[in-house]
């Protein structure tokens, strides 16, 4: 799941930097410092709704695994002297934090994929270069699959624990190489045109600084200086 959050996160972040390098080579964008502004503030929002998620999602799944794992294992009565409660820490985690965990986890999932769908269809026109289409839903294909194939494995079959966790499995190890042929042949096809595009993005310089252009008059200038002060030897 942490993989899965991260995918997605390197994909909006591949997204806005080749906005900004398309943006800044842009003739139409050189001076309309609004338009600049306004980029700026959506994706710094795309990009802390997709960190949030990640972010999140990695504390809940270290809670899990810490409660079922090292707590219930290492100090099984802990949770009965805590809350006065003839249950196991696994069980009280899954009976009190599991249904709001997942659901806050599936809140931040669907706003972190709304924000990377409507930062790519903003900025198509910057996008289109790199081929965006299967790069976000080739992610969006991983995180949907395997989410919501695991609550419906958990919630809709009344497997046992161990089972959930099998069946998921299984399920993955058939989808992950389907997915990964999607991902090599539609999303990041090697020797395509994407790649020189994507390499012209990030090897655009900056936008020069606005005292840069005072700079060749300057210099400019210097030449003439000199031979106005050679000119009073001449008539002498």
């Amino acid at each position: 799941d942490i993989w899965e959050a991260w995918a997605l996160w390197s994909v909006l972040q591949l997204f806005v930097l080749v906005v900004e390098a398309a943006a800044r080579r842009d003739p139409r964008r050189a001076q309309d410092a609004e338009y600049r502004e306004a980029m700026k503030a959506f994706k710094a929002l795309s990009l802390q709704g997709v960190k949030a998620w990640v972010c999140v999602l990695t504390c809940i799944i270290v809670l899990n695994m810490l409660m079922k794992g090292v707590v219930a294992v290492y100090a099984p009565t802990l949770c009965f002297r805590l809350f006065q409660e003839c249950t196991t820490c696994g069980d009280w985690y899954h009976q009190n934090l599991n249904l709001a965990a997942q659901s806050v986890i599936f809140i931040l999932c669907s706003f972190a994929l709304v924000f990377v769908f409507t930062f790519e269809r903003v900025f198509d026109e910057y996008l289109h270069g790199i081929q965006p289409f299967w790069k976000f839903w080739g992610v969006k294909g991983v995180v949907s699959v395997t989410y919501f194939q695991w609550l419906l494995v958990s919630y809709c079959f009344g497997l046992s624990e161990d089972d959930i966790y099998l069946v998921h499995c299984w399920l993955c190890s058939i989808e992950m190489p389907l997915l990964s042929v999607l991902h090599a042949t539609c999303a990041y096809p090697y020797g395509q045109p994407w790649i020189a595009v994507l390499l012209d993005a990030a090897a655009e310089p900056k936008a020069p600084l606005p005292n840069a252009e005072v700079a060749e008059p300057l210099d400019a200038a210097e030449p003439e200086e000199e031979e106005e002060l050679e000119e009073p030897d001449e008539d002498a």
